[in-house]
C-alpha cells in the first residue's frame, strides 16, 4: 500500500539563524539569493519547509537531503531529481511537507479565519460552492483542495478555476486527483492530493 509522510511544525518554535546555518549555503545559488532577499518571516517559512523535507527523506530511507540538487522552477513545483516526491506549504504560523517515494503529491494549508467564501466566486463552480462554500471552513477546504491539486500537477494558481473539486477527488484537465488524509491542522484547513487513490497518510510533528 502506498504511503505518504507529512511532517509539520509551528514556525514560532524555530529560529531563522539556526535554519539558515543548516540549509542556506546548501541550496542552489538562485534559491539561496532569493531566501536572503526575502523578509525574515518568509525566509523562515521557506527554510522550515526544507528542514521538514529532510525529515521526510530520512523517514523514507534517504540518508540525507541533497539540498543542492533541489530544483525550484519559476512558477512551477519544486522537485528533487532522483529523490522523493514532495510538496511544501506554510501559513503565518505553520509549515508542512508531504513526502512519498514515487507518487506525485500536492499539499496546501490555509488559515480558516482568513478565508472568505466570496473570494472563491471567481474560481469555483456553482456545484463546488454548494458543496463547500457556505462557511469559512468550507471555503478554506475547497481552496486548499484546489491548490493541492495544482501543486501536485505542477500547475499555476491562475489555473484554479479549471480544477473541479468533488468530495473525494478532483478533475483537472485530463487527469484525476484523489484526496486522502486529514482535512485540518489546528486552526487551518489542510488538503493532500495524490495521483492515485488510497494513499495512506501519516502525520508526524517535527521536533524543533
Amino acid at each position: 500500500m502506498t504511503g505518504a509522510i507529512v511532517y509539520y511544525v509551528p514556525l514560532r518554535s524555530l529560529r531563522y539563524a539556526d535554519l539558515a546555518h543548516r540549509w542556506l549555503d546548501r541550496l542552489p545559488y538562485a534559491k539561496r539569493r532569493a531566501v536572503e532577499r526575502a523578509p525574515e518571516s518568509s525566509a523562515l517559512a521557506t527554510l522550515a519547509g526544507i528542514e521538514l523535507l529532510a525529515h521526510g527523506a530520512r523517514a523514507l530511507g534517504y540518508e540525507t537531503l541533497d539540498a543542492a540538487a533541489l530544483v525550484f522552477p519559476e512558477g512551477g513545483k519544486p522537485h528533487w531529481p532522483g529523490g522523493v516526491e514532495f510538496s511544501i506549504s506554510h501559513t503565518r504560523d505553520h509549515a508542512v511537507c508531504a513526502a512519498t517515494r514515487s507518487v506525485r503529491v500536492g499539499i496546501d494549508l490555509e488559515m480558516i479565519e482568513r478565508m472568505r467564501p466570496e473570494i472563491l466566486r471567481r474560481v469555483a463552480s456553482p456545484t463546488e460552492l454548494g458543496l463547500y462554500g457556505a462557511t469559512a471552513r468550507g471555503a478554506a477546504l475547497l481552496w486548499t483542495r484546489k491548490e493541492a491539486v495544482l501543486k501536485a500537477a505542477g500547475a499555476s494558481v491562475f489555473d484554479a478555476s479549471e480544477v473541479e473539486v468533488h468530495e473525494q477527488h478532483a478533475d483537472f484537465r485530463a487527469g484525476r486527483w484523489y484526496f486522502s488524509g486529514p482535512d485540518a491542522l489546528e486552526q487551518c484547513a489542510l488538503a493532500l492530493a495524490f495521483e492515485q487513490p488510497g494513499v495512506v497518510v501519516e502525520m508526524r510533528p517535527a521536533i524543533a
